[in-house]
Parts: C-alpha cells; structure tokens; sequence
C-alpha cells in the first residue's frame, strides 16, 4: 500500500513551482475552475495548482493517505475537500470539474469503470491533466541505473512494468485526446543519504515491504551509489512532465 510510503515522500523527485506556472499557462486556467486530484495522496498535485484555481477537491483509496492530506492542508492554509474513495466508485452528486488531475497514479486506474467516471465528472469544455515527477536518465544521472537495479532486484515480483504506461496509452481507449505537454527540467545535487530514503517513498521498497532486512538494503544501495558519489552526493537531472486532455470533439 502506498501508505507505507508516509514519511518518506518528502524525498521523491520534487514538482517545482515553475512547473505548476507553466501548466497554469496552458491549461489557460482562470482561478475560478474546479480541480479534482485522483489518487491524490498527500496533496501535491492540488497543492501546487492551488493559487491557480477556485476550489480543491482530493480523492483517494487509502485513509492514511487522507489523513496526510489533511495534515498538509492545515500546514499550508489550504482550503481541499478531501474524499475517501476509489476513482469509479465516486458518488453520481460528486459534481463536475473543469480540471481532472493524476499524479503519476495513471497506470493503477486503467478500467473502463475508471474511464467512465472520469468522462462523468469532466465539465463540457473541461481538461484533464496527468503529471509526473522523475529522474532524467542521461549521463548527469548515472548512478541511476545502479540504484535502480538495486531497487529492484529487492522486489522481484512487483509489476514494474506498469509504471512504464504512458498517459496516452491510459487514455487510448477513451473519448479524450491529447492536446498538448509541459515539461520542466532541472538539475541538482542530492546526498546518498536522501537516495536512500527515497528508495523507502516507492510501495515496492517501502519500509513495509522490505521488512526485517532494511539494514541490508540500506548497504547495497550505498555500494551501489558510491561509484558515483562525491563527498557523498550526486548529481541528478530530473524533470516534471505533464499531458493535458480533452474530449474528442
């Protein structure tokens, strides 16, 4: 579950202001839309539109993930109403948005039930937009690969595959087409230490996961890095990319 992963999503790639700025601009938002956030987690997706639009709206499976969601908001000032559920079964008198959001969560909601929701909730003229965090794998990031082996060496059995879905492989099916993508790039340097911690934000390497034998999953993603490491930090290029949808027309 992807709460177990509490505590430690602070370390993921971060979405960067500019980001939500740039997606603002071409989304053409106006600061009256209403914005909902599918499997929103913690919130950092509607967090980041927030002082674009009206009204803030999260939904989400997992309690813990609500009550997270909860916590942020009060820390921030930010007014969400925040809906325990999952996407197809949201109630009918939900309400229709102007803006559906996904946080790199598309490639757990492929289903027609899901499709169907997203088609009744969507306002006419409404756009839906699906976003991710991640790391560029170029030669500015080449540890990653090595981190990753270890990662996933570590869960042999959880479908990585799926995380490699497309947001317009989700959408192919579905009455909606892609009309146009943002993407941010930045670089950074980040310390072995705050990689480690990261490996424990993803559900298949959370602390839940790996279980007993954490101390040893720590060492082999530290040998694993330090190749790469300089005064025990790397250099990573990551970006924030975003697809926006609409109806077909």
């Amino acid at each position: 579950m992807w709460s177990a992963t509490i505590g430690y999503r602070r370390y993921l790639e971060p979405y960067l202001p500019r980001f939500f700025a740039d997606a603002a601009g071409k989304l053409a938002l106006a600061g009256r839309e209403a914005l909902i956030d599918l499997a929103c987690g913690t919130g950092e997706i509607a967090f980041g539109f927030s002082k674009y639009v009206g009204s803030l709206t999260g939904v989400d499976l997992e309690p813990a993930m609500i009550q997270g969601a909860e916590a942020a908001a009060k820390e921030r000032g930010v007014k969400i109403r925040l809906i325990h559920s999952a996407v197809e079964e949201l109630p009918d008198d939900l309400g229709q948005f102007d803006l559906v959001t996904i946080g790199k969560a598309h490639f757990w909601l492929k289903a027609e039930a899901t499709i169907d929701r997203l088609d009744r909730i969507l306002a006419k003229g409404g756009r839906i937009f699906i976003c991710f965090a991640g790391t560029v794998r170029d030669g500015d990031s080449a540890w990653y690969r090595a981190y990753r082996q270890v990662r996933r060496r570590w869960a042999p059995d959880y479908p990585f595959h799926r995380l490699a879905e497309a947001p317009e492989e989700f959408l192919q099916d579905s009455p909606f087409r892609r009309v146009s993508a943002v993407r941010v790039v930045a670089t950074h340097t980040i310390s072995v230490d705050h990689l480690v911690n990261r490996a424990f934000a993803y559900e298949a390497n959370s602390r839940v996961a790996i279980g007993d034998r954490q101390e040893q999953f720590i060492a082999e993603l530290r040998a694993a890095l330090a190749p790469y490491a300089r005064d025990g930090a790397v250099k990573e290029k990551f970006q924030n990319r975003g697809v926006i949808f609409e109806r077909s027309a």
